[in-house]
């Protein structure tokens, strides 16, 4: 068949514009200049396309990513997929739109339109397919029958395609069935077997399936016209009235820029995983579904240099079908080689391991396609699994080789230093109660899925966390020893910074522990923790010393009424579900090694929780803090039913933990606080979580049960606080690392917690009878949480016999602090030092006053911001308050105090503050609208005294009409005391009258006045 003089020059041109060590673009203008000079012409108008123009209606499968040129490519027994996608042609109406026209290399392409109204063809090498097929299906390489071309060819009678003459140019076409016969008596192809699996389904239009008179009952589509293309590109044209679209694909069955291998970085950290990729387009043979290859790269283990490929073997991820290796006459060539060296002479630093595309296969790799027709390669599964890992005792610095398309490079093992840090520029200038502070961690040691986001999980047996330590918690430590059910017994690994123990079935995940068969011992873990640290823990919440802690609570009533409730707590907080093999429940008993010192059994708790164990310490029997006197503290896991086999021998990595905290609102606080910290993008190496803090106030210092709950493993960490920590004491954040020198080094960081000193204040230095007050508190502690606008209450309840904190803003439940009822409450207000407070609504015994208080006012402490730490709250001076609890007194003339009780001010001391002002009375002021007026005539009294009444008052009984006098006085009275009402009109009330005033020289007094009285 032919191919133009044109295409050979322009192969030319284009393997020299693709040689990769050719730095200039050669463009369509240039290209141009050379065959104007040599005389050569184009048939069709316009210059030719440059390589990288995009066309609108023809599409060719052979395109690959990253390369300057946008160059498309195909090789071997390659198969492309030619697309016309044209709208003046989409119909699928019978006839209608006519086949289109294209051309590849001058030569006619047969084109069937599929069910989507675009036209498709394949096409390939002949010389390659011929040898591919006749390999055979053990190869995977099954491209149908091949029927002669021409109009009395065989590939006319097994299509019946209408248009005898479509195949003239064709070497061969390749038919999806048995033999070349006619329709009628054709056998498809085997199913599943056929090299195109996923083939664009045809147009069915009655008898000329595809609009181009194929067989209805025909089973060769799809078929695939093969062409001689011998290593020359091969020029795609489709023609239009309009004008023409143009791709040029590259042919090659050697090596060449086209292929190579690459990987996610060339320094990775133990366990990681490699994500290894191919660009191998030569290795893209069925354009309509994924490929897949699978790699002999020599030995694991030996220097074995042996080297294979394999063609879909893996088309059921889990089971491997039954292959033979690609020989070189595919003409693949290197691109069908990939040599693994996979460490140093005397080292292996590499492994292979399976994922959901394949199942693990010594010495073989296994490459998915990325996308159909995509001629992109990778071992990384949809979980961004890879079959390539480095292993987890790989050593810093050594190496090992990947070549592909003989094209060698290395990877190396490395170490690198992390960092951990506080982000304190994004709370400003320091840290407060409620404020979230952000964790950053970087390592690329924990990085080893850079195409996934990874995060720190206990959930998947990680051990290594950013951990934050407040005092002296206890947790795991030194040589901890796990026992299960009297079978193995194994000491287990503990990391240094967050005591998070490991252990599992080899010396890299912590030991090799199996299980026995007693099940009454249950699960015995020795925690390494020394009984003196124990007792010390518990001996500071022992406020009497007579090592009982089940009193403490008898004891803080008696110090200050708290409804005999603790004002502190030693907690145990576990998790040891990886080491039982069901959800069963379990009993757990604490006790010193030889059980001298031995707490009550706690009976039916999760496998992972907290407990407070403070009333465990009884003082009677073996329950004293005194009695843990022997070695290291024990922790017996009894598994509730005693019948199940919970426990087996453990197959892999599992953490655990246990740890023990105290807090009471005295100072004591020992915790930790492990971050899940999840990494910011795939990839990135970094590690981001948040914490925060809850300054305790005096609403939750009374009673350990009203504390608000914390957070100890979580991307979101929630601490307490009980007072600030500071300097070498504030909580302080670190890390297990191997730095970059592959020596152990911890990172950390450290923060102030700080406690503030809070203020007071009113909004004037004076008030009168009904003026609005607003009052402002001031503490960043009494911020809680920064995403809410924190608000405090009046307690509307006096306890018993006024006990309580009625009147106040305080919580409800009565309680005091240690410190006594003088400082369990945040806010009251007082007039002259008496608390303003509804003495009978407040239960005092023999009240009679029942005047409204702070309560009653409807006053409430509200944050101004979100974090702002600024509370208000406003009321209207009162005329009068319970000077005592049976007597009412005016207001005025007394001054009005706002006291504000600061649980914790800078120093961490507990105080009282406060501002001061002053309800006072105006002299009011009468202004006449003349200062002469007429002498009235006419009066009806013999009297010349006239009362003037103010507007809300009667006439007086002794005039008869507003004619009295015949004298009109108008008059303005200025008295700010009467100026009470916040919106609208004021009215001076009668029942201020002026009693004294009389009606006439010795007459009794005028018993009608109302409060302004004018006499003539």
């Amino acid at each position: 068949m032919r191919i133009s003089s044109i295409n050979k020059i322009l192969n030319k041109l284009f393997n020299n514009m693709y040689n990769a060590n050719n730095t200039k673009k050669l463009t369509s203008l240039t290209l141009m200049a050379i065959m104007v000079a040599g005389g050569l012409t184009f048939a069709v108008p316009g210059m030719m396309p440059e390589v990288v123009a995009e066309n609108q209606h023809l599409f060719v499968s052979a395109y690959y990513p990253g390369n300057e040129y946008k160059e498309y490519y195909f090789g071997g027994a390659a198969v492309v997929e030619v697309v016309v996608r044209d709208p003046d042609i989409n119909s699928t109406e019978l006839g209608i739109p006519g086949a289109p026209r294209v051309e590849v290399n001058g030569d006619k392409l047969p084109m069937v339109q599929g069910a989507d109204g675009a036209w498709y063809a394949y096409v390939a090498d002949d010389a390659k397919v011929t040898v591919a097929d006749a390999l055979g299906t053990a190869y995977g390489l099954e491209f149908g029958t091949s029927c002669t071309s021409g109009a009395s060819g065989t590939a006319v009678t097994a299509t019946g395609i209408d248009d005898t003459t479509i195949f003239d140019d064709v070497e061969a076409v390749w038919v999806s069935q048995t033999d070349c016969s006619a329709p009628a008596s054709a056998t498809d192809t085997t199913a599943g077997t056929h090299i195109l699996k996923s083939p664009q389904g045809i147009n069915l239009v009655g008898g000329t399936d595809g609009n181009v008179g194929i067989t209805a009952d025909a089973v060769a589509w799809p078929f695939i016209s093969v062409y001689n293309f011998d290593n020359v590109s091969a020029e795609f044209v489709y023609y239009k009235s309009t004008g023409s679209e143009t791709q040029y694909v590259k042919y090659s069955s050697g090596k060449d820029s086209a292929h190579y291998a690459s990987t996610d970085r060339t320094e990775y950290p133990p366990s990681a995983q490699i994500y290894l990729e191919l660009m191998a387009p030569g290795l893209n043979l069925d354009p309509t579904s994924v490929d897949n290859w699978t790699f002999d790269v020599g030995s694991e283990t030996d220097a074995n240099s042996t080297t294979a490929c394999y063609y879909d073997k893996y088309t059921d991820p889990d089971s491997a079908a039954s292959r033979t290796e690609i020989p070189t006459t595919m003409g693949l060539k290197d691109t069908c080689t990939l040599l693994i060296t996979f460490g140093g002479s005397s080292e292996t630093i590499l492994d292979i391991q399976d994922n959901d595309d394949s199942v693990q296969e010594a010495d073989h790799l296994t490459f998915l396609e990325t996308a159909p027709s995509s001629g992109l390669f990778t071992i990384e599964d949809d979980d961004n699994d890879s079959q390539l890992i480095v292993k987890s005792d790989a050593k810093r610095n050594t190496s090992a080789t990947i070549n592909y398309d003989d094209s060698p490079f290395s990877v190396v093992v490395k170490n690198f230093t992390a960092s951990l840090e506080f982000l304190e520029e994004g709370v400003g200038e320091e840290w407060n109660s409620g404020e979230e502070l952000e964790i950053l961690m970087t390592d690329e040691d924990h990085n080893l899925q850079a195409h996934d986001d990874e995060d720190f999980k206990f959930s998947e047996e990680d051990h290594v966390y950013p951990t934050i330590h407040v005092g002296d918690p206890l947790l795991l430590t030194g040589s901890v020893v796990v026992n299960l059910a009297a079978g193995g017994s194994d000491s287990a690994s503990v990391d240094g910074s967050s005591g998070v123990g490991y252990i599992g079935s080899a010396a890299a995940e912590g030991g090799d522990l199996d299980a026995g068969s007693t099940l009454t011992t249950g699960l015995v873990i020795n925690t390494g923790i020394d009984v003196k640290d124990f007792t010390n823990m518990a001996s500071a919440l022992d406020s009497d010393s007579d090592s009982e802690l089940s009193d403490e609570d008898t004891n803080a009533h008696s110090t200050a009424a708290n409804g005999t409730q603790h004002r502190g707590a030693m907690i145990m907080n576990w998790d040891v579900s990886g080491l039982i093999a069901t959800s069963t429940n379990v009993d757990i008993v604490i006790q010193d090694q030889d059980g001298g010192g031995l707490l009550g059994t706690i009976d039916a708790q999760s496998q992972s929780s907290s407990y407070d164990i403070t009333e465990l310490f009884t003082g009677s029997g073996t329950a004293d803090i005194s009695d843990f006197d022997d070695d290291q503290v024990y922790v017996n896991f009894y598994f509730e039913d005693h019948s199940s086999t919970p426990n087996t021998s453990l197959t892999g990595k599992t953490a655990f933990y246990i740890d023990f905290f105290s807090f009471h609102s005295n100072g004591i606080n020992n915790a930790v606080y492990r971050c899940q910290c999840e990494e910011t993008s795939d990839g990135s190496g970094q590690y981001s979580g948040v914490v925060e803090y809850y300054m305790i106030n005096q609403n939750e210092g009374d009673a350990y049960a009203d504390w608000p709950s914390r957070t100890h493993l979580s991307d979101e960490l929630v601490m307490i606080m009980t007072g600030d920590l500071t300097g070498v004491d504030a909580p302080r954040i670190q890390v297990s690392d191997t730095d970059g020198d592959g020596v152990s080094t911890p990172q950390a960081d450290q923060v102030d917690a700080l406690t503030h000193s809070g203020t007071a204040s009113f909004d004037a230095d004076s008030y009168k009878i009904a003026d609005t007050v607003t009052v402002t508190i001031t503490d960043m502690d009494l911020n809680t949480d920064s995403e809410l606008i924190e608000v405090y209450k009046v307690d509307d309840d006096g306890g018993t016999d006024g006990t309580g904190s009625a009147d106040r803003v305080a919580d409800t439940d009565d309680h005091f602090v240690e410190a006594g009822a003088g400082f369990s409450y945040i806010m009251d207000i007082t007039f002259d030092d008496t608390q303003w407070i509804d003495s009978s609504a407040a239960g005092i015994t023999g009240a009679s006053c029942t005047d409204d208080a702070l309560d009653a006012s409807g006053f409430t402490l509200v944050e101004t911001g979100l974090d702002s730490g600024v509370f208000q709250g406003t009321f209207q001076v009162p005329s009068t308050y319970c000077s005592s609890s049976t007597a009412s007194s005016s207001t005025t003339g007394t001054d009005m105090e706002v006291n504000y009780i600061d649980f914790y001010d800078a120093s961490s001391n507990t105080i009282e503050v406060g501002a001061g002002a002053a309800i006072y009375a105006n002299t009011g002021s009468i202004e006449l609208h003349r200062e002469v007026y007429p002498v009235p005539f006419n009066p009806k009294l013999s009297s010349g005294n006239y009362a003037f009444l103010d507007n809300a008052g009667g006439k007086l009984t002794s005039h008869t009409t507003m004619m009295d006098g015949m004298v009109m006085v108008m008059l303005w009275v200025y008295d700010d005391d009467f100026d009470q009402s916040p919106h609208g009109e004021d009215n001076i009330a009668t029942t201020a009258g002026n009693s004294t005033v009389t009606l006439d020289s010795g007459d009794t007094a005028c018993t009608e006045c109302g409060p302004v009285v004018v006499k003539i």
